[in-house]
């Protein structure tokens, strides 16, 4: 069994869009994971680059990508598109705590917090941006903040 056929199956059980580590949970709970001969570690990118694939070289593809979460679905089944976009960018928005943010990205939510209550002025600091070569320097890969007050 291919990658594609295991993530087709899934999808059709399930009758709802899944991210592919939902579709290899999803077969790995039914079984089918063991049909597909894979010796990777992480399986589950691996469904998710064949199916961006199939989609972007595939003019008669099976899936189509719903949702802002990578969230994918088979053509076939859907009847509106613009319910399921509904519907799953409100599941995961609203049921989803895990909302993947980059610490950087909350940098201008601090910065603007700092300067609007104390008047702080402030500056990140990116360490993926250094230039060091030493071993281990870059270690630490989260960008600082510093802060001065007049």
């Amino acid at each position: 069994m291919t990658f594609l056929q295991l993530a087709e199956k899934v999808l059709r059980e399930a009758n709802k869009p899944l991210t592919p580590k939902e579709i290899w949970d999803f077969g790995d709970k039914k079984g089918y994971a063991k049909e597909v001969r894979t010796s990777g570690l992480t399986p589950w990118e691996t469904i998710g680059a064949r199916i961006y694939v199939d989609i972007r070289d595939n003019e008669k593809t099976k899936f189509i990508k719903v949702g802002k979460k990578s969230l994918f679905f088979l053509t076939d089944l859907i009847k509106n598109e613009n319910t399921v976009k509904y519907e799953t960018d409100k599941e995961y928005s609203d049921n989803n705590d895990n909302d993947d943010y980059d610490e950087k990205d909350l940098h201008k939510f601090l910065t603007y917090h700092v300067y609007s209550k104390y008047k702080i002025y402030t500056k990140t600091i990116s360490a993926q941006k250094s230039l060091k070569k030493e071993k281990n320097s870059d270690k630490w890969r989260h960008p600082d903040i510093v802060g001065v007050y007049f």
